[in-house]
């Protein structure tokens, strides 16, 4: 009968080893402080559960913690962002001065919802969001603003 509690004990044990596995902002923050090595934090990315606050205010936090944007770019990518992604949402990140490209990575793989008439284009010219920019949010997969949401 010692056998049973000690399987549970042990099976216990092997959920607390899985749960602390599983990768957040806060985790990769840490081994960043820590000057763990980039490829090692990278690694430890792409072999792991990830569960990231990839959405614009988790990837100004990411920035202004210095993570190296690589490895942002690779936690964009492991851990989809829930949001819909809006003009104002990429004014944000340009007035936060993230990178084009990070910027551009984060518009690619988000749902959009961007307001590209005339005067949704004023207000990103008057915000200073940079052209090439916009383009990508112009050829973005994105529901127009004003248009009707499609139903399941």
């Amino acid at each position: 009968m010692k056998t049973l509690p000690l399987f549970s004990l042990a099976f216990l044990l092997s959920l607390a080893v899985q749960a602390q596995d599983v990768l957040t902002n806060a985790s990769i923050i840490s081994m960043n402080e820590a000057k763990v090595g980039k490829s090692l934090i990278q690694q430890k990315i792409n072999t792991s559960k990830c569960e990231f606050d990839v959405t614009t205010s988790g990837l100004i936090a990411l920035d202004a913690a210095k993570i190296a944007e690589p490895l942002i770019e690779t936690m964009l990518t492991r851990s989809p962002s829930r949001e819909t992604l809006t003009n104002e949402d990429v004014i944000r990140m340009n007035e936060a001065k993230l990178s084009r490209t990070l910027i551009t990575k984060k518009i690619q793989v988000t749902p959009g919802r961007f307001d590209l008439s005339p005067d949704g284009l004023i207000r990103l010219s008057t915000a200073k969001v940079p052209e090439p920019i916009v383009k990508v949010m112009m050829t973005a997969k994105s529901t127009p603003v004003g248009a009707k949401e499609a139903k399941n």
